[in-house]
């Protein structure tokens, strides 16, 4: 079952989001993202993983990658219809058609206005569509541009009614019409492939038991290297997080894998469970 209770939205909403003046003088939540130095010289873009479920919510979900060079908003919304060699190896895929061109992308007072080939409404199926939406606007939100929300057009014309599935849109979109796609746990720092240091901000959002999560930090073989402390996430539902903590000092370029999950409430098994591929900054 794809769906949220309404107070896992409202905590999104309240909790985990921060809101900046919207074109119609409202405010239009935004999960944190911090513009840094770093964040111009990766592109960040959102896949899809099937991890981070549970056994009565199964993927596949939202996952960021990193890429060198896909920097700007025209470039990270053109590299969402293909996935590397490296990424689709590690399981991840995307929703996005091949043929799919961005025609024109604007952005005005928060706001991207992004006109898509008609590629992007073809094909079918309820969760594809969904999909390929959550992408493109987690996505469109994640670089260093401070966009907010996305107006979207097909071949230059508002979409109010999206594909053949008929799905109805109220423009503009923000992550808060895809919360169905996010994981238990969704580490937006560090994204997968990106190049850490040792003192590693993690950050994100968490819907887990008791608003805490364990972490830890393995090599390549999945050995465990470093524990990490417990990662607690503000308010119940769904609730942001933002920590640093200290890892030990690799060699750069050491392949790492972050690995993030929940402890059941029924037996303590691990749920949410995501491995998140890093490379150490040296």
């Amino acid at each position: 079952m794809r769906a949220f209770p309404a107070l896992a939205v409202a905590a999104l909403l309240t909790a985990c989001a921060s809101t900046n003046d919207a074109p119609d003088g409202g405010t239009t939540p935004v999960v944190a993202t911090v513009a840094t130095a770093e964040s111009q010289e990766v592109g960040r873009l959102f896949l899809l993983h099937d991890s981070g479920g549970s056994a009565q919510r199964a993927g596949p979900f939202l996952a960021e990658v990193t890429r060198p060079g896909v920097l700007m908003i025209e470039d990270r919304i053109a590299a969402l219809t293909e996935v590397s060699a490296a990424e689709a190896a590690a399981g991840y895929t995307t929703e996005v058609p091949v043929g799919t061109t961005l025609r024109s992308a604007s952005i005005h007072a928060g706001v991207a206005t992004l006109d898509l080939s008609n590629e992007f409404a073809s094909g079918g199926g309820s969760f594809s569509m969904s999909a390929r939406l959550a992408q493109l606007v987690f996505t469109a939100t994640s670089g260093p541009e401070w966009v907010r929300s996305v107006m979207l057009e097909i071949d230059g014309q508002t979409v109010s009614t999206f594909s053949s599935e008929g799905l109805t849109l109220t423009q503009p979109l923000t992550r808060t019409m895809s919360t169905d796609l996010l994981p238990q746990i969704l580490v937006e720092r560090p994204a997968a492939y990106e190049e850490v240091p040792v003192m590693l901000s993690i950050s994100g959002l968490a819907a887990v038991t008791d608003m805490t999560f364990r972490a830890e930090l393995l090599d390549a073989d999945r050995a465990l290297v470093s524990e990490l402390p417990a990662i607690t996430a503000s308010g119940e539902g769904w609730g942001g997080f933002w920590v640093t903590v200290s890892i030990p000092e690799f060699p750069a370029g050491t392949e790492l894998i972050l690995h993030v999950w929940d402890d059941s409430v029924d037996d303590s098994t691990p749920t949410g469970e995501r491995f998140i591929p890093v490379t150490a900054g040296g």
